[in-house]
């Protein structure tokens, strides 16, 4: 069995919504991590050689993880004994406190006979470490609401993994939503659909800028030398943009460019990282990290011009709900909201709207949202396709080059779309949130 330490470096389970693997991996490559120790997987990419601060840096500049796990311990378990005799030689003490509550959870690959369920193996593997401490002091188990989740693997290989969160919460559930049990689209597919659309510049960035601040911190000619170059690097990169969603909900989707352009990170939400309860913790890399992050908010708020982001929405109850999430986020200052329709709104927006996407997502009634949940839904051609096509129509005839991304539910097929607004459509991939499967195409303003 090998077991990681706080001189070695670390094995990453970074885990991802469905579908947007290629997203997070394209992330770390921006960022700077090596192709060769990085391995896609469903809904997850796995790095190898990493360090706590490479750890923290994902974990607070990601704008597509979902959970952050890193590997404390490998074996084989051809059964439940070895698994129990295997997990008691961990060392939990690394990790574990008589202050601290945990809870395990089990990913175990199908058609293993040995192991029952993964609530079976998940009791397997928190009864060892129970017996690890049973002569020094009584553990917490939290179900709810735990200081520090473990993840026990078994692929079919019955080659099993165990993992701890390092950050102890999931990353997309962004503490700025009011309201947060309301349906909306992940904060990660939102900033999905932005990558689509050439929103995403993590050019100022990058690993190896941050290693080199934390190995030089708090030296203040390096931190004048890096700031300058970064600054340098984003005036080149920065082009003024506006975006525009059509069917705005809660917000996700505005806030989240927001953000982006605000150079504000996911990660200044967290409010501590579950490590810092390990004993090898590295708290001078959480301290520069943020001073990193710090100054990539800064070199963002001072350099860059004014853009412009705007949201309609017909339910005022959901403005209202968006305006409060956009103040929780520090961003309400950049975002306008309109309550109606989208063509209803428009003729409001007189600000200067310079390379303008467009985020067009069919408005679901009622009726028509109960019909595709049932498997069932009304034709396209009999549901709003003339204000469907009213408003495509108007905004390739007032915009300058604009970029429209179209979001429709994925039960309509795509040659019905394209008769319906008599163009044809690129893209097509698929996203499942609100309840309902979606498809998001990529609409070509420029032919009339």
């Amino acid at each position: 069995m090998t077991t990681c330490s706080g001189d070695k470096l670390y094995k990453l389970y970074v885990k991802c919504v469905f579908g947007i693997e290629k997203y997070l991996h394209n992330e770390l490559l921006s960022f700077g991590f090596p192709q060769n120790d990085m391995t896609i997987s469903h809904s997850s990419v796995s790095i190898s050689n990493v360090s706590l601060k490479h750890a923290y840096f994902l974990s607070y500049f990601s704008r597509f993880a979902k959970q952050i796990y890193l590997q404390l311990a490998t074996f084989t378990s051809h059964n439940s004994i070895d698994l129990l005799n295997s997990c008691r030689n961990v060392e939990w003490s690394n990790y574990l406190n008589p202050y601290v509550s945990f809870m395990v959870k089990s990913d175990i690959s199908r058609g293993l006979d040995s192991f029952k369920s993964n609530n079976y193996t998940s009791l397997v593997v928190k009864d060892a470490i129970m017996d690890y401490f049973a002569h020094k002091y009584k553990l917490n188990v939290d179900l709810k609401n735990p200081d520090l989740t473990f993840l026990l693997t078994i692929n079919s290989a019955k080659e099993s993994s165990l993992y701890v969160d390092l950050v102890g919460t999931k990353l997309n559930n962004r503490i700025y939503r009011h309201q947060s049990f309301i349906q909306d689209i992940d904060s990660t597919l939102a900033n999905s659909l932005l990558d689509d659309s050439g929103y995403i510049d993590n050019s100022i960035i990058s690993l190896e800028d941050y290693l080199n601040y934390f190995n030089h911190y708090p030296d203040i000619n390096n931190t004048k030398q890096l700031y300058d170059r970064l600054s340098e690097k984003f005036i080149t990169n920065y082009r003024k943009n506006s975006m525009i969603d059509t069917s705005c909900s809660i917000g996700t989707i505005t806030i989240e460019y927001a953000m982006i352009n605000s150079g504000i990170s996911p990660g200044s939400f967290i409010r501590h990282f579950s490590s810092e309860i390990f004993n090898h913790n590295d708290l001078n890399a959480l301290k520069t990290l943020i001073c990193y992050s710090n100054m990539i908010r800064q070199i963002k708020k001072l350099k860059q011009q004014d853009f412009s982001v705007f949201g309609c929405e017909k339910s005022w109850e959901k403005i209202n709900i968006a305006v409060h999430s956009a103040n929780n986020a520090g961003v309400l200052r950049h975002i306008k909201f309109y309550q109606g329709s989208p063509l209803d709104t428009f003729q409001y927006i007189k600000d200067d709207i310079t390379n303008p996407t467009f985020i067009c997502t069919l408005p679901l009634t009622g009726e028509l949202r109960k019909e595709i949940r049932n498997g069932k839904p009304t034709h396209l051609k009999k549901y709003h396709h003339n204000m469907l096509n009213k408003l495509l129509n108007y905004i390739k005839l007032t915009y300058k080059n604009p970029k429209l991304l179209l979001l429709i539910p994925n039960c309509f097929k795509k040659k019905v779309i394209e008769e319906v607004i008599n163009q044809k459509l690129e893209g097509g991939r698929t996203m499942y949130f609100s309840g309902i499967q979606w498809a998001c195409y990529n609409y070509n303003c420029n032919i009339k």
